[in-house]
């Protein structure tokens, strides 16, 4: 298989990776060189995952990245190679780059902004369903973060979140039945 050719490689329920060439056809009828999008994904701090001779993108990386430089009220992004970095000076409010610190901050709120475009809006089941989903993948990011602590932060951070959750388990269920007697007298 060429590095032209489209694959993508699916590794559980959440972990996607799309080859280079299946993003890069999206950008190449806007003129947009293969050059430029390589410098695309480094100034939004997304990295290439190499495997034979192919290049990989991991999707949840990539779509967090575009939604991140996408919201109201961010600077116009400047792609690579686009007229006003040719010609400078550039415009006001604008970037080249994004800053993994905005979506460090932000990253509850972008997954949320990414969940929310998957799901039928008017149904309340969707709604809890929805703010499950933005649960479990904050949880699953975050783990990845805490992993990559210290030892002692990550004991500290342990006992925090059983502190939290302990009145949780000890509470019972108000939707389980009450439990009943086999036999009554």
């Amino acid at each position: 298989m060429s590095e032209k050719e489209s694959s993508a490689i699916f590794l559980g329920a959440h972990s996607r990776l799309y080859s280079e060439s299946h993003y890069y056809r999206a950008f190449e009828p806007h003129g947009v060189s293969r050059k430029a999008f390589r410098r695309f994904l480094k100034a939004l701090h997304v990295p290439v995952i190499y495997i034979g001779r192919q290049r990989f993108i991991d999707h949840l990386s990539f779509s967090l990245a575009l939604r991140a430089i996408s919201r109201i009220g961010q600077p116009d992004f400047l792609f690579p190679g686009c007229i006003h970095l040719a010609s400078p000076p550039a415009p006001s409010n604008t970037t080249d780059t994004l800053d993994p610190a905005y979506v460090k901050r932000n990253l509850r709120s972008l997954l949320a902004e990414l969940i929310s475009t998957r799901v039928e809006p008017d149904s309340p089941a969707t709604h809890r369903a929805f703010a499950r989903a933005v649960d479990e993948a904050a949880d699953r990011l975050s783990s990845v973060v805490v992993s990559r602590l210290d030892e002692a932060t990550q004991a500290e951070l342990a006992d925090q979140v059983i502190a939290r959750y302990a009145a949780q388990l000890d509470t019972p269920d108000p939707s389980t039945p009450e439990p009943r007697p086999l036999y009554e007298d």
